[in-house]
Formats: C-alpha cells, structure tokens, sequence
C-alpha cells in the first residue's frame, strides 16, 4: 500500500506540472501556491525512502522513512477549514518570533546561570535490579556512613554491596538524573519542562540536595538554591510563555477585526456595528395562536406561570441530587414519588400549552419541542421498566435547566460564546487531529519499540496508533510529558527510571536527541500554538456574544420589539400600518428609552421612510436603533455600507408585496428653503433618504442652529443688497 500510495502521489504532481509548468513562471506549480510546495516536498522524501529500501549501503539513513508521516498534511490544501487556520497562523508567525525570541533569550540567561552553580551535581546512587548472577555472591560490606552522612561519600563509594541492615546484595550504580545542568542546552531543555510547571518541585529538590560533582546528595542541605526556581517559574513560567500567548491572541483578535472591517473603529463604533447586522439580521416573526381553550390561554400566559414551572425544575434538581447509593428505603419511596409529581407536573404544563396556543404554535417553539421530548422521555420511564436506564432519563430531564439561561443576559452571553466559538473551534480541532496523526505515526517509527519504563508502559506507549494518539493527547494535557520523553531516552547499557535497561540487539533502545526534538516540538506546537489559537477563538467569540446579549442592542430587545411588532403584523409581512404605529410607539419606546408622547411618536415618524400607508419592519427597527445607539458612527464607511443594507432589506419587502409604491415626494425650491427652520429641512432630508440622524439634538442645540441659520441669512441678505446697490 505504502509503494501504491506513493506513486499515485508522484502521478498527480507530474500532471499539475505538466499542466502548469514546474518553476519558470508565477502560475506554475511551484510559484502557484506554497501548498504545492508542502506537496512536493512530501513526494519527494517519498520516492527516497522508496528507493532506499533494500540499499544496504544507506542502511543508517532509513530513519527518514519517518518522514512518511508528514504526508497527511497534503490534506491542509484541500479542506478549507484547515486552510484557513493554517493562513492565520503564517501570518502571525511575525509577532510570535519576536515573542519566541525573547523567551529563549530568558531561557538562554538562566541556562548559563544553571550551568555554572548545577553542572555535575545532579548526581546520585542509584540502586536497581540485581542480576541473578549476584545474587549468591558475596559483596563487601556497604559503607555504613552513607547512610547517615551521604555528604561524606563520594561516586567511588557507589558500588555493588552487602547491606547488613537487609542481609541481602544490592546493585548500586552511579547515575546522573535525566534533569540535570551539565551543559548549556541539557539546561535548556529542563527549563522548557519547568516552563510547562510539569515536576519543576522535583527538579528544583534535587539542586537543594546537591554536595558537590562527585559526592553524594544530602537531604535539604542547600534551600537557598530554591530561589533560582522560584525565579524561573515566575519569569520564564508565568511571564514568558503568557506573553507569547498574549502576542498570539492579540494577532488573532487584530486579524480578525481587519477581516471584519472594524480594525480602524472605537469600542463604542464597533459596538454600532454589531447592533446594525444584528438589525439587518431580524426578521419579524408570523404567529398562529388557536387556542382550544381560552381558560388555557389565560392560564398560560398569567405572569406567575413560567415562574412555577421554572421553581419546578430548580427543585426537581435538588430532588434528583438527594439519590445516593446508601439511602434508606423510606427516602427512596419518597423520591420516587417526587420524581412521580414533577413528571405530572410538566405534563400538565405540556397539556396546557397545546391547549392554549394550539398544536401549531406550541411546536413552531424550539424550546417546546425540546420541553415535549423531555416529558414524553420521562412518561416512558415511568410506564416501562427500563432498569438502569432509567436514571439516565432522569439526568436528561435536567436539561430543562436551559430554558433559564435567556432570562439572564449574562449567563446567555456565556452559553453564546460556546455556540459562537464551535466552528472556529472546529477548524482548530481539526488541525489538532492532524497533528496528532502526523506525530503519533512519527512516534511509531521511531519510538515504537522502546523498553518499558516507570512512564512508558501498556498505557503510554507508542507500540500501536491508538494508544500513540491517546499518549500524545495526554502529554498535550502536560501530564507527565518529560517522564515519557526521558524513558524515551534510554541507550545500550543505561537504566531508565523504572530500573530497565535496553538492549541494541532487541532494538529498544531510544535516542536522546529524536526523542527530546520530538516532544519538545509537539508540546509548541500543541500547547504554545494550538492552545492560544483555541483561547483566541474563544476571546472573538465572547466580543461577539457580548455584543449582541450585553452590550448596546441586546438580542432580547430585538427580540421584544418583534413580539409587539407582532401584534400588529401577525403574517410576518415585514409592513403595518400607519394607523398602527401610534400602539407600536407607545410599546416599543420603554425598550430604546425613548420620549412616550404624542409630540415624540410624531417626530419618529416623520423619520421613517412610507410606503403608501405602511411602515416597514427593517425601517422602524434601524431608526429606533440608530436614535439610540447610532450617534458614534456618524458619516463613515460603515454607516453607508449598513444603510446599503438598509436598503437591500427595503428592496426585499417591497418585492414580496407588488402593490406597494414609494411615494414620491417634490422637489424643494430654494424659497422653500430659505423658509425652513433647520429642524424642518433636516427632517424633510432624512424623508427623502438623503440624510441620517447623528444624534438627538437638545432644544437648546436646535435654538442655537437656528440662531446661527438666522445671522447666515442676514449676511448673505445684506450682501446681495451691496451688490445690488
């Protein structure tokens, strides 16, 4: 397969490059796109180790057939999701260099430091298994003073003995741990581990036992070197690997409001903008309540009602909480019969509900439907016996909690932030998962028989994919990452940390250098990487929930101004009437604070746009909105591409009513002009479209305009009258 595979590859580049030329040129393969790149350099490492099999003479360069696992990133170029992720991590690769730089140049300064107070001290006498060829030997005594003063031994003391204290041999070795400060890049790759805060206490006691390069360690002997940790972890930690996640985040969230067009606006600008599409979004909402009962009806919507059934549930909660394993069998009945009433109560709640809206509108609800499946679920468990399965219907009937979440605007911003983050978090998944595939089959190559160790074992091992991909996702959690890779590690003659060695002839032996490049570069990939791209998706999401359930124009004020324009628009047309907008005014005000008056219900309505005797939907909604929350925006860009959209929306309903006409209004003379007041020719504008409303002007900012409209008028008077003269 792997042979079928490969030429298949090398069959779709030599086509592209026969169609687009190979170099020479901007549209050829090479020059097209960096994907074909990616391709060709995939290809290319898999026709070498293809003609490599067999070649006794580059037998040592095998190796690079784990390259192989490099091709599931040819996927990258056709998965637009993958695309798209990998396009913004190139172009934040800037800002991350520069922060990546300065976090090895903090490392590089505690590594040298590292080295001249650590280097060969990290060592210890380390007992492991004892052949069985010594077992029936006999040793000389082991020197009693370690015991009691290990600082008084030295590495020549560590050596095959009798313990007396046992009355048995031990295999005594001298050792060096697989964290220590010997050189500067040794140095290095124990403060990326510290960096992660994975076993930093550890490290940090073995530096406070250390005597010396050839003595033996003493328990608490140097706490002063602790400070040397304490720094690192709280430079290099918490503020060298947060920075880089910050710059990252911050790239993330500037690319995304240069996409979105909103990179050049304040806070309160962008703010506009979100409550504008949320305008161009709203569509009115059609209603088709028959109540079979008015009894019902009115039962339903009593304003105590919802609030009863809402209590149900908390309690219903609570009571579902009290079930434990050792309760009485008095308790269990009791339970039972609670959970026997609160199933007749949302019964009856469902019964209500379809007698008074009807069948129709009680499902056109999305929450109903979900209500109804619910109830219909805990009626079955009480009429069949389903065993164990029982108390699974009972945890799904908690999911009726989630009604609460839109009566709190806060919590709804949350829940949104999860919704609003599931297909960014869905792009990056993916590329987790391609990494994963990509190292876990890379693991298998080259780890995929290495000897047993305190870390690596049946559950963490890289023996077969599966459980490579579940070790990999384990050490992207951080848990116990560098003890895997330092079983990894182990050579021909050394002991791991489990007392095991390895032998070249079983072939499960690991390299030091492939197995600390490996995991080192997983973990920046996944953690460093990966990890801020999900908390950036996460952020753009939690602006983007905020506001439109927080901030300015709330999805609930949306929301309640469709239900009163329902009232009057019960088909969901997009118009009512003028009659009607008095009735409209006087309910949709209190949601804008606007003004409730006769006086004010006029002067809005003189801004809205007439369509014979209708109002449309989009028009009424845009200029409550724009009264209240649209005066930051001004004449920019974006207030003109939103009253474009306006417009479109305007087009739209206009289509789905063929009888409707726009009336024409005349156009103004100059006299009628000069006879305006200022209030009177911006309202006559704004009726022909040809002008917005700022902000709500003061009376006394009116009286000032037209003070200053008056002495305009006198001078351009007295002007002509010298020109006549």
């Amino acid at each position: 397969f792997d042979t079928a595979f490969t030429w298949i590859f090398v069959f779709e580049m030599s086509i592209k490059v026969v169609a687009m030329g190979f170099v020479m040129g901007k549209s050829t393969y090479l020059r097209a796109n960096s994907f074909n790149k990616l391709d060709f350099f995939i290809v290319v490492l898999s026709l070498i180790t293809q003609f490599m099999t067999g070649t006794s003479s580059l037998t040592s360069l095998r190796a690079l057939r784990a390259f192989r696992a490099l091709r599931p990133l040819r996927t990258v170029g056709r998965i637009e999701s993958l695309k798209i992720v990998v396009n913004a991590l190139v172009q934040s690769l800037h800002p991350m260099l520069n922060a990546f730089a300065l976090m090895i140049f903090l490392f590089f300064m505690f590594a040298i430091l590292g080295v001249q107070l650590f280097a060969g001290t990290f060592n210890y006498c380390q007992e492991i298994a004892l052949p069985d060829s010594m077992a029936n030997q006999t040793l000389r005594a082991c020197p009693a003073i370690c015991d009691t003063k290990p600082a008084s031994c030295h590495d020549y003391d560590c050596y095959p003995c009798y313990d007396e204290s046992i009355g048995s041999n031990i295999n005594r070795k001298w050792a060096t741990y697989p964290q220590n400060f010997d050189n500067v890049l040794q140095a290095l790759v124990v403060l990326f581990e510290m960096s992660t805060l994975e076993g930093w206490p550890v490290i940090a006691l073995h530096a406070i036992d250390s005597t010396g390069t050839h003595t033996w360690p003493e328990e608490n002997v140097a706490r002063w070197k602790v400070i040397y940790f304490i720094a690192f972890v709280m430079v290099g930690a918490f503020f060298a690997v947060h920075l880089f996640a910050g710059v990252a985040c911050d790239k993330y969230l500037r690319m995304n409001e240069f996409y979105k067009g909103t990179i050049f606006l304040t806070e309160r600008q962008q703010s506009w903008v979100a409550d504008a599409r949320s305008v161009v979004n709203a569509r009115p909402t059609s209603i088709n309540v028959r109540p079979v009962l008015r009894i019902a009806a009115r039962i339903i919507n009593h304003r105590y009602f919802d609030t009863t059934i809402m209590s149900c549930i908390v309690v219903n909660m609570i009571v579902l909480a009290m079930y434990s394993e050792d309760m009485t069998v008095g308790m269990q009945h009791g339970l039972e019969n609670a959970n026997i009433f609160f199933v007749s109560v949302f019964a009856f709640e469902l019964v209500l509900k379809n007698l008074g809206l009807g069948p129709v509108a009680y499902f056109a609800d999305y929450w109903n439907r979900f209500d109804f499946v619910i109830v219909v679920i805990s009626i079955v468990n009480l009429v069949v016996n389903i065993g164990g399965a029982a108390s699974v219907f009972r945890v799904i009937r908690l999911a009726r909690v989630i009604k609460l979440i839109p009566k709190a605007q806060r919590l709804m911003s949350v829940v949104m932030t999860v919704v609003f983050s599931l297909p960014a978090l869905a792009n990056v998944g993916l590329l987790m998962v391609l990494v994963l595939i990509i190292y876990g089959s890379l693991g298998i190559a080259l780890f995929g028989r290495i000897a047993d160790g305190e870390f690596v074992n049946r559950h963490a091992n890289f023996e077969t994919f599966p459980v490579a991909v579940l070790t990999l996702f384990r050490a992207a959690t951080g848990e116990d990452w560098n003890g895997i890779m330092h079983d990894m590690t182990i050579s021909q003659g050394d002991y791991n940390t489990a007392g095991e060695t390895c032998s070249n002839k079983l072939e499960n032996c690991g390299t030091n250098i492939a197995a600390q490049i490996y995991f080192i570069s997983f973990m920046v990939i996944a953690v460093l990487v990966l990890l801020n791209l999900v908390l950036a998706a996460v952020l753009i999401a939690f602006e983007n929930s905020k506001h439109t359930f927080t901030d300015g124009l709330t999805q609930n004020i949306i929301d309640a101004f469709k239900a009163e324009w329902r009232r009057f628009d019960p088909r969901a047309e997009g118009r009512v009437n003028i009659k009607d907008f008095p009735q409209l005014y006087e309910g949709v005000a209190p949601l804008f604070d606007a003004e409730v008056s006769s006086a004010a219900c006029d002067r809005m309505l003189k801004r809205i746009e007439q369509v014979e005797n209708y109002l449309r939907f989009c028009d009424v909604l845009y200029v409550f909105a724009f009264d209240k929350y649209g005066a930051v925006l001004g004449g920019s860009t974006h207030a003109k591409g939103l009253e474009q959209k306006i417009a479109e929306k305007q087009v739209a309903t206009d289509a789905s009513n063929p009888k409707a006409t726009i009336a024409s209004k005349p156009q103004l003379t100059e006299a009628q002009i000069l006879n305006m007041t200022v209030e009177e020719l911006r309202n006559e504008l704004r009726q022909r479209g040809a002008v917005r409303n700022p902000r709500r002007m003061s009376i006394s900012a009116i009286n000032q305009a037209q003070t200053e409209e008056s002495g305009n008028l006198s001078d351009r008077n007295r002007g002509e009258s010298v020109t006549i003269s």
